[in-house]
């Protein structure tokens, strides 16, 4: 599966530039606004300070937001990674904490190290569409959202979320597992039955999810084994599954079993 493949204005960075570290502790740290221009740039700081930072894409195409692992994989690396058959490079070389789509936001803990923000939209890229994000400096947390726990635990990824939810809030997801996952919100048209849709969360195939009647879907969340963030999300009220694949490959299909679909309804 090419990474590529998954479901699916400069940036401001406020701080008051006479501000003492202790004065910018006490202050609320701003929202970090980020988008792919119209050239294929990716819009970003050239630096960030470490903590949890809520990031924000304002644009109309999807950002791919990586750590780089060691520091001689570099850009050159990364783009011959992304533009390879197959996305084992990337898993190897880099550590994944989200494929942020248009216009949604994500709080997402950064520690010190060199990130890669990279339209995420072409099949290919080239050095260009990779801005180079270093994080460095003390630590700055923006004030932690009001969410809901969505773990995804043990070897069978278990997806722990609730099965109600409110139409907006932050989802916390943390992928506890050596998996890579892959997490995806379908909504549930009339065509499947309560009883059909609880009978396919009993025992899910990845055979059986095509017979359910899917009206719509989006991509929650993509992240490397051991990373969490805050998914902020706005859907209209009705049924819907959340499910979780889980690659201990990313070249090769996915473990998808029991325990990695919920249904869930939204009011």
């Amino acid at each position: 599966m090419k990474r590529t493949a998954v479901l699916i204005g400069a940036v401001a960075l406020s701080l008051v530039a006479a501000a003492t570290p202790a004065s910018a502790a006490r202050a609320v740290r701003p929202a970090v606004r980020i988008h792919v221009s119209s050239t294929k740039h990716v819009i970003a700081p050239d630096s960030l300070r470490p903590g949890l930072v809520h990031v924000k894409n304002t644009g109309s195409k999807q950002i791919y937001l990586v750590r780089r692992v060691k520091a001689k994989w570099g850009v050159s690396t990364f783009v011959a990674d992304y533009n390879a058959p197959t996305p084992t490079g990337l898993a190897r070389h880099f550590s994944t904490l989200d494929n942020l789509l248009a216009h949604r936001d994500v709080f997402v803990p950064l520690t010190r190290g060199t990130y890669f923000f990279v339209d995420g939209a072409p099949s290919r890229i080239n050095a260009a569409n990779v801005k180079t994000v270093v994080v460095k400096g003390t630590i700055w947390n923006s004030p932690k959202p009001t969410s809901i726990a969505a773990p995804i635990s043990g070897t069978g990824a278990t997806l722990g979320v609730p099965t109600t939810l409110p139409r907006h809030r932050y989802l916390h997801f943390r992928n506890l597992t050596d998996y890579t996952v892959v997490v995806v919100m379908f909504r549930i048209g009339s065509g499947t039955s309560n009883t059909a849709l609880a009978n396919f969360v009993a025992k899910p195939t990845l055979r059986k999810l095509g017979n359910l009647n899917i009206t719509a879907s989006e991509e929650f969340w993509y992240a490397s084994p051991h990373r969490s963030l805050y998914h902020g999300y706005t859907i209209p009220a009705g049924r819907y599954l959340m499910v979780d694949y889980a690659y201990t490959d990313t070249a090769k299909t996915p473990r998808f079993g029991k325990g990695q679909a919920v249904a869930i309804r939204v009011a």
